[in-house]
């Protein structure tokens, strides 16, 4: 039963044409804002990544935008716009340059964060969106989750992320920058307990026809059983459990905190931001006690 509730909940949020379309023509908008504005020593490209691009999305989600500045002749990035003091004052540029093409009423620039960004809403649809610049990892990220969710998993990732990420939404717990958990780890979270579950891998369960018991064991292990302290998530190789000293992403004051290893860059933790771990793994093992109580 809990299996078809899932199945009728993510078609019940899963975007139609039409919000698709939408979502697209926001991107459109970006890029002719971009054509249009004189910049003499720099060529702005805008690029989708994270939820949009990888059909990961609630109606909810904002869109994730880097844009890579290119030299104005070829498509090499300008150098100038790799430090982070030129990203910074190229953010205030855009904020101000949004605002006056009437793509949005305000702009809040991020200055400050580990990849800053402007948070905005597009004033015609009312759609967030988040930009960065010259962030080319969101977009090898999302061809890594796009593969997972279409080739490996395609009939069953897609409705456990969407649910994770409802789940953590209304609790706001899924903004990165707040300490929350972001679409890439929920992702990548998901992907392992796919790989690493047992009857999966000996073929005695079908994760398609089991999507109800396969969200209370997500539930089940990041809220209860998982060794949060040493170990690290890897998806790398069909999956694995690492030694989190061993990687360097031991924290040696909040050793509590989560880490998943990125399959784009082994050298990083998704995670490390993620600082609000206890209370979103607190949520988690109140979720399995509540569904678990309710079946049995």
């Amino acid at each position: 039963m809990l299996n078809e509730e899932v199945t009728k909940f993510v078609n019940y949020i899963s975007p139609t044409p039409e919000e698709h379309q939408m979502r697209t023509w926001v991107i459109e908008r970006m890029q002719r804002i971009l054509d249009e504005w004189d910049l003499p020593d720099a060529r702005p490209v805008a690029f989708c990544f994270g939820s949009f691009e990888t059909k990961l999305y609630l109606p909810t989600s904002d869109i994730d935008l880097t844009i890579m500045i290119y030299n104005p002749t070829d498509d090499h990035v300008s150098p100038y716009y790799e430090a982070r003091d030129s990203i910074r004052a190229f953010l205030y540029k855009l904020a101000r340059q949004l605002k006056i093409k009437g793509f949005c009423d305000s702009c809040e620039v991020i200055a400050g964060a580990r990849v800053p960004i402007i948070k905005t809403q597009e004033k015609i649809s009312g759609i967030a969106v988040d930009i960065s610049i010259n962030a080319d990892s969101g977009m090898k990220s999302a061809q890594v989750q796009k593969s997972f969710a279409d080739k490996v998993y395609p009939n069953t990732l897609r409705s456990l992320v969407l649910s994770i990420k409802q789940f953590l939404y209304q609790r706001s717990m899924n903004e990165v920058y707040t300490g929350g958990m972001g679409s890439y780890a929920i992702t990548l979270l998901a992907v392992s307990l796919l790989q690493m579950h047992p009857r999966i891998k000996s073929g005695g369960l079908d994760p398609s026809r089991n999507l109800g018991v396969l969200l209370i064991e997500f539930f089940e292990l990041y809220g209860k059983r998982f060794n949060y302290d040493n170990v690290c998530v890897s998806v790398l190789d069909n999956g694995c459990y690492l030694d989190k000293r061993q990687k360097s992403f031991y924290n040696y004051t909040q050793s509590y905190l989560l880490a998943i290893e990125d399959p784009c860059d082994t050298s990083n933790d998704v995670t490390k931001g993620t600082y609000g771990i206890n209370r979103i793994k607190q949520t988690f093992g109140g979720a399995y006690d509540m569904l678990n109580n309710a079946i049995f």
